[in-house]
């Protein structure tokens, strides 16, 4: 029993790493191309609420862009969607998230001190689905309190490169 036990824990924990790895792998490709990447190590409350309304249905549909798209999560989808989520509440990025790229975390409380002076960017953590196929992600960034944008997209993963399948929320300022 306690060897199970042993074991369970062994291989969730090289599951998380395994996930950390993708999701770290995932930003830098998103990013790349970027000398240096100002960012917010969370993402905020009223954001991350938004997004979890928009994955609490069964069926996504897209906005603005072809508004006949769908994309039907099952029962334990949104389960897993919901425990990600959860966990983006209570965890921070890292300050060496990014490889090739210089990445300044900066506290959530700066906007308000500096408006304006950079643009800082926010981002979820990637939410891989069906086998690592499609991944949800919201990225985003602000100027000031009248200069931002930000969208919640779901990707397909094609030919080992993701490509954006339909947008599930958008803001601009």
């Amino acid at each position: 029993m306690k060897a199970t036990f042993i074991l369970l824990l062994i291989f969730c924990f090289f599951k998380v790493k395994g996930q950390s790895k993708d999701s770290e792998e995932f930003i830098n490709d998103f990013y790349k191309g970027n000398d240096t990447i100002v960012y917010f190590q969370i993402i905020d409350k009223f954001t991350l609420s938004q997004l979890e309304k928009i994955v609490s249905k069964d069926t996504l549909k897209s906005i603005f862009e072809d508004n006949d798209k769908k994309f039907s999560l099952t029962k334990s989808e949104r389960s897993q969607v919901k425990q990600e989520f959860d966990q983006m509440q209570k965890s921070k990025w890292s300050s060496k998230l990014f490889k090739k790229i210089k990445g300044i975390a900066v506290d959530p409380d700066s906007i308000n001190k500096n408006p304006g002076q950079h643009k800082i960017v926010t981002f979820s953590k990637p939410i891989f689905l069906r086998g690592k196929r499609f991944c949800l992600f919201y990225n985003g960034y602000t100027c000031g309190s009248r200069c931002g944008q930000g969208r919640f997209v779901l990707y397909k993963r094609i030919a080992h490169k993701w490509v954006s399948s339909m947008a599930l929320y958008r803001w601009i300022a």
